[in-house]
C-alpha cells in the first residue's frame, strides 16, 4: 500500500501492514482495520519527498516527515499570501498530533475499540489539534510584518502506526491511498465548488455564515472553503 500526500509538495509512505485507515478533512472520516495487532511495534518506512516552486518568484509551500516511537507522521502545508504560515506549521504542528496521540494512546491501541467509537474519537481529537494549532499560528503571524503577517496555509496530515493509517486536512491538498495499484482519494478537497458533494456542502456552509462565492472563490478571494 502506498500512501502520498500531493499539492505543490509531494511526500509518499510505503505502509507494508497499515490495514485500517481512517480519515478527516476534519469532518470525514474512513476506515479499514487489522484483526489482531495487539503490541503496538515501531513503524519503519521507506518515504520521499520533492517540491517545485512553480511561476511564483518564491516558496510558500512546505511539507514534514517526522518519527515517533510507534508512528510515521507525513504533511503537506499548501501556503498562500506568502509563506509565514506554511513554515510555522513545519515546525509546530506535529507537536500538537504528538500530544493528541499521546492523551489518546490508549483508546487508538485498543482492539476492543469500534470503529464507530474510533470515528469519533479521531475526528474529535483532530479537530481540537487544527483548532489549537490555527489559535497558535494567529497569535504567531500578529507578530510578522506585511505581507507574512496575512498569510495563511492549507494542512494535509497522515498518522501511520502498525495497525492504523489516519488521514485529516483542511484545504484542497490531496491525500491519496493506492491499494492493489488503484489510487483512492482519503481526504475532500475543500473547494467552492458544485462538481463534488464536498464542494456543494461547502458553499452551503458559506452561505449559511454569511459569506458569498464569487468566480469560484470564498467572497471572491481564496480559493479554498477552509484553511489555516
Amino acid at each position: 500500500e502506498l500512501a502520498g500526500l500531493v499539492a505543490t509538495c509531494l511526500a509518499a509512505v510505503i505502509v507494508s501492514n497499515a490495514s485500517r485507515a481512517t480519515t478527516s478533512s476534519v469532518d470525514s472520516l474512513e476506515q479499514v482495520r487489522k484483526p489482531a495487532a495487539k503490541v503496538r511495534r515501531p513503524v519503519d518506512l521507506d518515504w520521499g519527498a520533492c517540491s517545485d516552486i512553480g511561476p511564483r518568484d518564491y516558496m510558500e509551500d512546505a511539507y514534514q516527515v517526522d518519527k515517533g516511537p510507534d508512528h510515521f507522521f507525513a504533511a503537506v502545508y499548501d501556503g498562500h499570501g506568502g509563506c509565514g504560515s506554511s513554515t510555522y506549521l513545519r515546525s509546530n504542528f506535529y507537536k500538537f498530533v504528538s500530544a493528541m496521540l499521546g492523551k489518546n494512546r490508549k483508546l487508538l491501541s485498543d482492539e476492543t475499540t469500534t470503529d464507530d467509537e474510533m470515528n469519533t474519537i479521531f475526528e474529535k481529537s483532530m479537530s481540537e489539534v487544527f483548532m489549537a494549532a490555527d489559535s497558535a499560528l494567529i497569535d504567531y503571524i500578529a507578530t510578522l510584518g506585511d505581507p507574512e503577517c496575512w498569510s495563511g496555509s492549507t494542512a494535509t496530515v497522515c498518522v501511520v502506526n502498525s495497525s492504523l493509517l489516519m488521514c485529516a486536512n483542511v484545504g484542497d491538498s490531496r491525500a491519496v491511498l493506492c491499494r492493489s495499484g488503484k489510487p483512492v482519494d482519503i481526504s475532500a478537497d475543500h473547494r467552492p465548488t458544485t462538481s463534488s458533494s464536498c464542494g456543494r456542502c461547502e458553499i452551503k456552509r458559506i452561505n449559511q455564515a454569511g459569506g458569498w462565492i464569487s468566480q469560484s472563490r470564498v467572497c471572491g478571494i481564496l480559493a479554498v472553503t477552509r484553511a489555516f
